[in-house]
């Protein structure tokens, strides 16, 4: 059964060994961001979540990624870059450091508009899929607005990406190898037969190799 969120903000908040009201005070002291023993209280109890940049600061703070604390991956995830088996979104630009509330609109605008068009979905596609305005994503998209955690566990699960990834984090990608059989498959179509014959003595040489360990 999947955790709840409140569920596994209270299993880290124990692990720590801090009360609600520690939790508060240290919490606010080193993230510079006021959070209080009610609503602390509240998250625990399901009665509420946090708005997306609390989200992230909250899940930084306790060194595991979103979705751990959102209770969508079982793996502890110390490190945002570690833990992750799904297929991820590869970018070519360097990962953002977020320093305030609109730069993460903007990162997380970004990756969602880069997943849904590698998804060849429209705006109108993923609203009547999510059952929101089409507006409303393509507002998210340029960040004008963050999304709802609702809303984004919801585009996250049709995207088949990580929400911490769509918030910036570099993610480790799948070790399925699945995209990169496909570009390998776009890159050797066309060429002779003595070439693909070449490429696969080396893959054969690199499999050898890795079942001897010496990566």
């Amino acid at each position: 059964m999947k955790i709840t969120f409140g569920q596994r903000f209270k299993e880290l908040r124990t692990e720590k060994g801090l009360t609600q009201e520690e939790l508060a005070r240290d919490f606010t002291f080193k993230c510079k961001e006021k959070i209080s023993k009610a609503a602390i209280s509240q998250y625990e109890h399901s009665k509420r979540t946090p708005e997306v940049p609390l989200l992230k600061l909250l899940a930084d703070y306790f060194g595991v990624t979103v979705d751990f604390l959102l209770g969508s991956d079982e793996e502890y995830g110390l490190s945002p870059a570690q833990n992750y088996s799904k297929t991820i979104i590869r970018e070519d630009s360097a990962v953002l450091d977020e320093t305030n509330d609109d730069d993460l609109k903007r990162t997380i605008g970004k990756r969602l508009g880069y997943a849904r068009k590698r998804k060849a979905m429209t705006l109108r596609d993923v609203g009547s899929s999510v059952g929101v305005v089409f507006a409303t994503i393509g507002g998210i998209e340029r960040g004008e607005s963050f999304p709802s955690i609702e809303l984004l566990n919801a585009l996250c699960k049709i995207y088949g990406v990580d929400s911490s990834w769509v918030m910036g984090h570099k993610i480790a990608e799948s070790n399925d190898g699945t995209e990169d059989l496909q570009l390998l498959f776009k890159q050797v179509k066309g060429l002779s037969p003595q070439n693909i014959k070449k490429i696969m003595r080396i893959i054969e040489v690199i499999g050898d190799e890795g079942n001897k360990g010496t990566f």
